[in-house]
């Protein structure tokens, strides 16, 4: 109710980005994360019923959340539903994305490494989804979430890029399994073996011991996970993202 409420009040603008949660979202609250991606889909699956049911009550079996006759008020807008799409990697994910999402949302460069044929790969396998499900894949949205330290020129930005705040990301957005891909740069991750879906703790350090952490990052580190620069430099970073198939572009 309160998406599709916000889908009237934008005028058909909204757009929610959603993956299958994180420890640090459940265990602290007292909640499990059990079957997150199974969970996932079968929620966007009853909102899907929900919005298109026209007032109609609903009945569906659902190994989490069965409906039995179960009544959504507010009328469909014009412009439709909000758009959903599907963020993370994996096959689901990237199913979901082509079948059911509008498409797929990631933080980059470390969503993929900073590999632009990894991105480029992604791009196309869900676009190959969509095509052989009978949706057209030029419909479909694929937007980075660009990590950026933009300056008016590269020095400034470099400078701002070794700031702890986004040391810290560094340290744990490389990549949702940020300790395999620091390995791959024949780096030694300075947290071991970490997972960002299943090992960040928001409280697990104070300030000083993150700011100590950040600052012991690696510069080369710093520039796989960061797009930093000058305009100039930072566009040419954003332009291979686009030839690898990213339709939008939101700086973080």
């Amino acid at each position: 109710q309160e998406m599709m409420t916000l889908q009237h009040l934008s005028a058909g603008r909204m757009t929610f980005a959603i993956g299958a949660g994180e420890n640090k979202q459940f265990e602290p609250y007292g909640e499990t994360r059990h079957k997150p991606f199974a969970r996932l889909e079968e929620a966007v699956h009853i909102w899907r019923a929900l919005w298109e049911s026209g007032g109609r009550p609903v009945t569906r079996d659902s190994e989490f959340w069965p409906l039995k006759d179960a009544v959504f008020p507010i009328p469909m807008p014009e412009s439709g539903p909000p758009d959903v799409l599907f963020v993370g990697g994996g096959d689901r994910i990237k199913r979901l994305a082509a079948t059911v999402g509008n498409g797929w949302l990631s933080f980059l460069p470390g969503g993929t490494g900073n590999d632009d044929a990894v991105l480029k790969a992604l791009i196309d396998d869900v676009r190959g989804t969509a095509a052989d499900s009978g949706r057209d894949p030029d419909e479909l949205r694929f937007v980075a979430q660009v990590v950026c330290s933009l300056a008016d020129d590269d020095e400034k930005a470099w400078e701002l890029a070794r700031h702890p705040n986004v040391g810290w990301l560094v340290i744990a957005t490389a990549s949702i399994d940020a300790s395999q891909t620091w390995e791959k740069w024949g780096l030694e991750h300075p947290l071991g073996k970490f997972n960002w879906a299943t090992d960040m703790d928001v409280s697990r350090f104070s300030p000083e011991q993150a700011a100590q952490l950040a600052d012991a990052v690696p510069d080369i580190a710093t520039d796989n996970v960061v797009v930093w620069g000058g305009p100039e430099r930072v566009a040419e970073r954003i332009q291979r993202m686009i030839d690898a198939g990213i339709t939008e572009v939101c700086f973080f």
